[in-house]
């Protein structure tokens, strides 16, 4: 469909006005290309002259706050909060850069700066692992124990993996282990397993056996697997009677288990019904395979 203007000025005034749109256009094209081209040179140089070229864009001056805030060789920590700022305020709801603003406040002893910070952070994403992990430790750092505890037990619970980290962090504090199985770490097998493993492996096998304690206490389905490491501890330690009494122990929560042995019976397993070999007071044999 065609639209003819109804004088030649009109016609120049909009191609003109097309020109220039056209050329801003481009120059804004050209502009983010650039500033994306210096954020992949992954350098504080480039980070700087992507601020330069796209001022209100709150993800470059997160980056260039980074930059200052982690350089092992040259951190400038002023710098790093001034540009945290800015990030964080053109883009409030940044969980990143208020966390790093926070780690910048603390690392130059701003504490309740740092404190209004990670609590932004928490209002903007309540359920994220990450601002729960990094404010519980802010607050062990400032000796708030039962306060950090709150929320690296909260941590734990969105991010089990982390709680191997957390139980032994937290021991460095609180060497009651009662007290952070109770405080700081969720009654859950996903994050007592791997602090067992830790546990027995570093040979503290006391405190492993209040977590196995615990484990078996949720009366939990686990792979056999996944307890035989704390059984073998101990056996290696010659605690032959702990053994036994947590073999027995993991039997009874064991996935897969076998049948009951007959009463009197000697043996675990006689049926080989349960398929698990090679650890604890189970089976050990290689199986026979045919050679073709």
């Amino acid at each position: 469909m065609k639209f003819p203007l109804p004088s030649s000025r009109l016609r120049g005034a909009v191609l003109l006005f097309s020109c220039v749109l056209a050329l801003l256009l481009s120059y804004l094209g050209l502009r983010n290309a650039f500033a994306a081209h210096y954020l992949e040179l992954d350098t504080r140089a480039g980070y700087e002259r992507a601020v330069r070229l796209e001022p209100a864009n709150a993800r470059n001056w997160y980056l260039l706050g980074r930059s200052y805030l982690y350089d092992i060789e040259q951190p400038d920590p002023a710098r790093a909060i001034q540009a945290l700022h800015k990030a964080v305020a053109l883009d409030p709801y940044s969980v990143e850069a208020l966390v790093d603003l926070a780690t910048a406040y603390d690392g130059e002893d701003q504490t309740a700066r740092a404190r209004e910070a990670f609590l932004a952070a928490q209002r903007v994403y309540p359920l994220s692992a990450d601002v729960c992990w990094s404010y519980g430790n802010f607050l062990l750092r400032q000796g708030e124990q039962d306060a950090a505890f709150r929320e690296i037990r909260k941590a734990v619970e969105l991010e089990p993996k982390r709680a191997d980290e957390a139980f032994s962090r937290a021991l460095r504090i609180q060497p009651d282990a009662n007290i952070l199985l109770d405080k700081a770490v969720p009654s859950a097998t996903a994050a007592y397993l791997p602090i067992l493993h830790s546990l027995t492996a570093a040979g503290d096998l006391n405190n492993a056996q209040l977590v196995w304690n615990r484990l078996i206490a949720l009366h939990q389905r686990v792979p056999m697997s996944e307890m035989v490491y704390f059984i073998d501890g101990l056996v290696h330690r010659v605690r032959i009677a702990d053994a036994a009494r947590a073999w027995t122990q993991a039997v009874s929560v064991m996935q897969n288990s076998p049948p009951p042995d007959p009463a009197g019976s000697l043996l675990w397993d006689g049926g080989f019904e349960s398929g698990y070999r090679g650890g604890g007071f189970s089976w050990q044999f290689v199986p026979e395979t045919n050679d073709v």
